[in-house]
């Protein structure tokens, strides 16, 4: 029988009012709780996440206009990228991340979002707690 990494299936847990939180790796070394979240356009990262990654955020490697959800306008953040981002058996190397400012007490160490998410066929399995993703893995 296939493990459920070979059909895709990456655990989550249910937290928060029902969101999925995954367990990922950064730049093959740093383990991260971040949130599965399809309203972020870009994977956002906290400020101690990127800190850890020895990230310097004094020197952005990109800017990105993004839209908002709490206001009703577009903002530019800075970007950084990471060496890799690691979800199951699911590597992207070279993933632009930003800073995201998240409330301590959610305990987690970001979102993952739209720029991740994309490059699979991804599928919320709530019930499960399962995020299913079908494409290359690259790990």
């Amino acid at each position: 029988m296939p493990s459920p990494w070979a059909r895709g299936q990456v655990p989550a847990a249910r937290e928060y009012g029902g969101v999925l939180i995954v367990h990922a790796i950064l730049n093959r070394a740093t383990r991260a709780r971040l949130l599965a979240y399809t309203g972020a356009a870009l994977t956002g990262l906290t400020y101690e996440c990127l800190q850890d990654l020895g990230i310097d955020m004094s020197h952005p490697e990109g800017r990105q206009p993004l839209a908002t959800a709490q206001s009703r306008s577009v903002v530019t953040v800075s970007t950084f990228k990471l060496q890799s981002l690691e979800v199951g058996p699911f590597r992207i190397d070279g993933l632009e991340v930003t800073l995201l400012e998240l409330p301590p007490e959610l305990r987690i160490d970001g979102v993952l979002g739209v720029n991740f998410l994309e490059r699979f066929r991804s599928t919320f399995d709530f019930a499960n707690h399962l995020i299913i993703l079908r494409g290359q893995a690259t790990v």
